[in-house]
């Protein structure tokens, strides 16, 4: 589990966009080994609960890199701000969920460009 300070990830509503995030375990990044014991991801957003089984084009792992990466548009997040906490799930040691990171997200309305 990573204790760095809550970083803050900005995304647009109706944008194919993301943020993603180095999993660590003592400030080492998981091995492919430990990124494939997972099972399941699930991120609580606004009191909401979104899983990788219930939303597979939501989440994108990176076993070899040990990244996660988070398409709040396949969620259909809108406009607003709030919390992300990253659950995930093994077979073994977490497999009730256990609290990995949390994020703060802001969902925005139209980017400029």
């Amino acid at each position: 589990m990573t204790t760095s300070p809550i970083e803050t990830a900005i995304c647009y509503e109706d944008r194919d966009n993301f943020f993603s995030v180095i999993l660590k375990k003592n400030s080492v990044t998981l091995t492919e080994e430990e990124m494939l014991a997972i099972t399941k991801f699930e991120i609580q957003y606004a009191g909401v609960y979104y899983d990788s089984d219930t939303y597979p084009d939501a989440f994108d792992r990176d076993n070899v890199n040990g990244t996660l990466t988070v398409r709040p548009y396949e969620l259909g997040l809108t406009v607003g701000s709030d919390k992300v906490e990253l659950i995930i799930y093994d077979a073994g040691d977490y497999s009730h969920g256990l609290l990995w990171d949390q994020i703060k997200l802001k969902m925005k309305g139209d980017a400029v460009i």
